[in-house]
């Protein structure tokens, strides 16, 4: 059943009769907006996947009380000064299917260290009365939400505000595109309860891409009223993050989406989580019938466009001002790549750091991507200085720390650099080719058949970024690779801001939140990415013009990406000449699992690398009689040329337009 299509829920708490019929937000408070926090941090968090104070105030913790002993259990969501949006197995008898009595449980609101009071911020309130949505079974997963209402009001601070509810229809193209931040307080890497707030940014999955990636997890779960989102890479909701919220910045507010489930499991004897799958999230525009109808009953519906709200004994109270432009939040973020997310060694493996050199110094220069053995592609301005010979340049590949060396990484030195014609990118090409393995791979680069579906980008296309820039305005470069998600806007954002003119707008393109995520200096010169289905990322863009405010780089403002499809045919005749000049250069294959050669674009390292590592294919060979040797070396090189030549065939097919053809065979 459809809980939306229920009779006695077609009429729910966001949407007014009468003329119009305008979504709103309720409040309890006349001088209180949702999803509205009024905190400025002094300073960055700690890590990068800690919360800041006063973050995300509507976010909850639920304790089950034990033998007298509160015992911390699940997250919730603060919807009101008196109810509380949870997953309905937070609140159930997991053995006998009931639903636990309300004297079971205490919530705490305006914590950020779990059980640390804040004097005049952190309030605790006991629940008067548990609603599970009557759909829910134990085990099935299905309609997995509960509302609890307190035993009295929170008091609204600067620490506990509500957030605003998702009111739009069902729209699963535009749901599948968005970008989520779910708080909590679960377990860690370390398989240890948080005692902070920590938060992971995380993009929402199609069914099909979900069930795909464990069918028998999500084959017998998946359904409407629910949604997957996650990397499956190991950045991921975990135990005890189960009734936290998913929350979405929209139409310049925040709003809840959804609600924490379930998540696949990597030790089912200890029920611990797999955060290198996908995880499960109750869908609440589904259910908002169902939700409309248990706090339908703190109001009286008017044809008016105000709402009257009832004081306990039924009587109509002081009426709270409408918002009109709930969740927006106030508190600044002084971001890394900006609210970004440290890497791991190999994460990124095309990513390139350049260097100037000296004897005595070494300058970090910008970021580059490696797009073939010989080449790195990158912002111009990186290399502006290159001709006039005062210092060499190195690229350094394969790492995630900028400052210190490991067995990863490895250093080349720059033969050459060549600028674009309008000089807004470069090509550094290498003294000498690089060996690729799991930390060094080429990405590819977009076929020239996608100009066609460049005119759905603005709201339709996220991509990602990478780079070792400021992680303060004021700052120095981050000594870790950082990473994050961009989502392309309109390209008037960018001539508005001054970040580049209107002339530009056919080369280049827009990116941003707008709302405290942004690149920095440090991070041009490196590649915007963007993922298919099949996990093959591609080059699309390469951070060219920054943000500044005051000579300083501004984290609420966006960033300008050179468009790579514009200089498509410049990069590849370079890269051809290179093939057809320097075939000794490039005839090894790079080195893939198992001896197979690798597609070169597929990205094969994820987080939680652990023990020894050996690179693959730079092994020494097992001894055998010269004849075998110099077959089997004969071998190795005409199979080499030969796929050079075919990748210097599809190449020209490309550039003329053939369909099917496609430039990505040339780095292989």
């Amino acid at each position: 059943m459809d809980p939306t299509s229920d009779a006695k829920f077609k009429d729910h708490p966001w949407r007014l009769d009468g003329p119009g019929r305008i979504p709103i937000r309720r409040t309890y408070d006349s001088n209180v907006q949702c999803g509205l926090p009024v905190l400025h941090p002094s300073a960055l968090p700690k890590q990068p996947s800690e919360a800041l104070r006063g973050e995300f105030p509507w976010h909850v913790a639920l304790y089950q009380i034990e033998y007298r002993i509160p015992v911390y259990s699940c997250g919730g969501s603060l919807v009101s000064n008196r109810y509380v949006l949870t997953a309905a197995h937070c609140v159930v008898n997991s053995n006998n299917g009931y639903t636990l009595s309300p004297d079971n449980f205490l919530l705490q609101v305006g914590y950020h260290e779990l059980g640390l009071v804040v004097e005049g911020c952190s309030q605790e309130r006991g629940v008067k009365r548990v609603y599970v949505h009557p759909e829910f079974r134990t085990g099935s997963y299905r309609h997995d939400l509960a509302l609890l209402e307190l035993e009295r009001p929170v008091r609204f601070n600067d620490r506990v505000l509500p957030v605003c509810l998702d009111t739009e229809e069902d729209d699963p193209v535009s749901f599948y595109r968005q970008i989520g931040k779910v708080p909590g307080w679960g377990y860690t890497e370390f398989d240890e309860v948080s005692t902070c707030l920590r938060m992971t940014e995380v993009p929402t999955v199609n069914y099909t891409r979900c069930l795909a990636s464990n069918p028998e997890v999500f084959s017998n779960t998946i359904y409407d009223g629910m949604f997957c989102a996650g990397y499956a890479n190991g950045t991921n909701v975990c135990n005890g993050d189960s009734g936290g919220g998913f929350v979405t910045f929209r139409h310049g507010r925040w709003e809840l989406q959804g609600i924490v489930s379930f998540t696949a499991l990597r030790d089912a004897e200890m029920a611990m989580c797999d955060t290198k799958q996908y995880a499960a999230f109750v869908k609440l525009r589904y259910y908002r019938g169902w939700i409309g109808s248990v706090l339908d009953g703190s109001w009286q519906w008017s044809k008016s466009d105000k709402l009257v709200q009832l004081d306990d004994d039924g009587q109509p109270g002081k009426q709270p001002e409408m918002p009109t432009d709930c969740g927006k939040r106030k508190i600044t973020t002084m971001p890394l790549i900006v609210n970004g997310v440290r890497s791991v060694a190999g994460e990124w493996p095309w990513h390139a750091a350049v260097f100037a050199v000296s004897k005595r110094s070494r300058e970090y220069r910008c970021g580059g991507t490696l797009v073939s053995q010989r080449y790195i592609l990158t912002a111009a301005s990186c290399a502006a200085d290159w001709h006039h010979r005062k210092r060499p340049y190195v690229v350094q590949l394969g790492q995630h720390q900028l400052w210190e060396g490991s067995l990863t990484g490895r250093e080349v030195r720059v033969l050459g650099v060549e600028s674009s014609g309008d000089s807004t990118l470069a090509l550094l090409k290498l003294e000498v080719s690089v060996e690729y393995d799991d930390y060094i791979q080429p990405i590819c680069l977009p076929s020239a058949v996608s100009a066609r579906n460049q005119t759905d980008a603005v709201g339709e296309r996220i991509g990602l970024i990478a780079g070792y820039g400021q992680t303060d305005p004021d700052g120095d470069p981050s000594a870790y690779l950082q990473a994050a998600l961009m989502p392309i806007v309109d390209s008037g954002l960018c001539v508005i801001y001054r970040i580049f003119d209107k002339h530009e707008e056919h080369r280049m393109f827009c990116a941003g939140h707008g709302n405290g995520t942004n690149a920095c200096r440090g991070d041009q010169g490196g590649g915007f990415y963007e993922v298919s289905p099949q996990g093959v990322w591609t080059l699309t863009g390469v951070i060219g013009k920054i943000n500044l405010y005051r000579k300083r780089c501004d984290p609420y403002g966006y960033v300008g990406l050179a468009n790579v499809l514009h200089y498509l045919e410049w990069i590849a005749d370079r890269v051809r000449s290179a093939l057809a000049g320097a075939v000794p250069d490039t005839v090894q294959p790079p080195a893939g699992p198992k001896g197979h050669h690798s597609k070169g674009c597929r990205r094969k390292h994820h987080h939680h690398h652990h023990g020894s590592h050996k690179r693959k294919g730079g092994g020494s060979r097992e001894s055998g009689s010269s004849e075998d040797s110099n077959e089997s070396r004969e071998r190795s090189i005409t199979s080499s040329v030969k796929n050079v030549m075919q990748a210097k065939v599809d190449l020209v097919k490309d550039i003329h337009g053939a369909a099917g053809s496609t430039v990505k065979k040339i780095f292989g």
